[in-house]
C-alpha cells in the first residue's frame, strides 16, 4: 500500500465511512432501547449454519446488523446512509504504478466499481484475497463496537467496456480502499472507476 494511495483514502473517504459507521451505531442503539438483542455485522448464512455466498466469486457476505426481539423473531434490517450533498462532486484520482483509479462520491455502503477492460480477461484473485482478508475483525479505535469489516463484494456484471461490481464497504476503515486500490492494479483492467450506484445517483 503506497503512501500516496492511504492519504487518498484518508482524504476523500473518511468522511463517508464516518457517516456510515454513525447511522450504523445510531441505528443499534435504537433496537437496543427497545429491548432488543443486536448483533453487529453478522456473516450471511443459511439456516443449516452454512455460509451464503455470491454465485461466480464464491465470496460469503455480510449483514448490516441481526435483530433478535423478546417474541423469538429474527430480522436483518439494512442501513442506508445517503449520500451528503455537500460534498465535493469533482472525482479524485489516486495511482498505483500505471494503474489509475478514478473515484466520484459514493454511498460506503452502496459503491459501483467499474473495471475497463477484456470481461473475460480479468485475474480475480487479487481481488478475491483483498476482500477476504477485509472483511475479518479487526479493531477500529473510532467506532469499538464495529468490527471495522468490509461487507460484500457482488459478482462482476459484464459490459461492452469491461465489468461493473458493487460494493459494501460496511464499517471498513478508508484504508481499505487504498488497499483495494493495488489489488484492482493486480487484476489485468487497464483503469478502474468507483462511483455511486445506480439508485443513489
Amino acid at each position: 500500500m503506497s503512501a500516496t494511495g492511504l492519504a487518498w483514502a484518508d482524504k476523500r473517504l473518511t468522511p463517508l465511512r464516518d457517516m456510515h459507521a454513525a447511522d450504523l451505531l445510531q441505528r443499534t442503539a435504537r433496537f437496543l432501547d427497545r429491548g432488543a438483542d443486536v448483533t453487529p455485522e453478522p456473516l450471511a448464512r443459511h439456516a443449516d449454519g452454512r455460509l451464503m455466498r455470491t454465485p461466480r466469486l464464491h465470496l460469503p457476505f455480510r449483514r448490516d446488523l441481526e435483530v433478535a426481539t423478546a417474541g423469538g423473531g429474527v430480522a436483518h434490517p439494512r442501513v442506508d446512509t445517503p449520500l451528503d450533498p455537500g460534498l465535493d462532486p469533482r472525482p479524485s484520482g489516486v495511482t498505483a504504478g500505471e494503474f489509475q483509479l478514478s473515484a466520484a462520491p459514493f454511498q460506503w455502503q452502496a459503491a459501483e466499481l467499474l473495471l475497463r477492460g477484456d470481461p473475460d480477461g480479468f485475474a480475480w484473485a487479487p481481488l478475491r484475497l483483498w476482500f477476504l482478508e477485509w472483511m475479518q475483525p479487526r479493531m477500529i479505535e473510532e467506532a469499538p463496537e464495529l468490527l471495522g469489516a468490509v461487507h460484500s463484494l457482488s459478482d462482476p456484471e459484464p459490459m461492452r467496456t469491461g465489468v461493473r461490481l458493487r460494493l459494501d464497504f460496511g464499517s471498513a476503515p478508508p484504508q481499505c480502499a487504498a488497499e483495494l486500490l493495488d489489488a484492482l492494479a493486480l487484476t489485468g483492467a487497464e483503469a478502474a472507476s468507483i462511483g455511486p450506484a445506480p439508485e443513489a445517483r
